[in-house]
């Protein structure tokens, strides 16, 4: 196998979908982009997640994966459980005050000035920038396997 992701043009058109979702939230991180609410920019960051959410529903209808195998998998990954959970509105996005930047140097992303948004876990609160990145990094490495 070369690395590259295989799938259905359907599949293929949904995650090609995804990743613009996700350039649109990277965007977001500087600031809420002109012209959009504080509460329109929540909805689309959960957009996103809804959109990462259904990527299972287009694999298991192109016929390259089975639902037994694909729900297996998101419950395996708690970062897709967590995007599960925030698609069907099991889970909330809340917000919270900046953490100073710790000694490692890393930066958060501010979509509003000193805040951060959050999605309560059983470990405590993450970030839902962090978790879409992980989402991603997580389906890429299912698709890369199902090719």
């Amino acid at each position: 196998m070369d690395g590259r992701i295989k799938v259905s043009k359907a599949g293929l058109e949904h995650w090609i979908r995804i990743r613009r979702w996700q350039t649109k939230l990277i965007r977001m991180c500087d600031g809420i982009p002109a012209g959009l609410s504080r509460e329109e920019a929540v909805d689309e960051v959960l957009t996103f997640f809804v959109l990462c959410n259904d990527l299972s529903d287009s694999l298991i209808r192109s016929g390259r994966s089975q639902s037994t195998e694909v729900d297996a998998f998101v419950d395996s990954n708690l970062s897709l459980a967590l995007c599960r959970d925030l698609a069907v509105g099991i889970k909330h996005i809340t917000s919270a005050a900046m953490p100073p930047v710790g000694p490692s140097g890393q930066q958060h992303c501010e979509p509003v000035p000193g805040e951060q948004w959050l999605v309560d876990t059983d470990t405590g609160p993450k970030d839902v920038f962090d978790l879409a990145v992980e989402c991603m990094d997580a389906w890429r490495s299912y698709l890369k396997g199902v090719a």
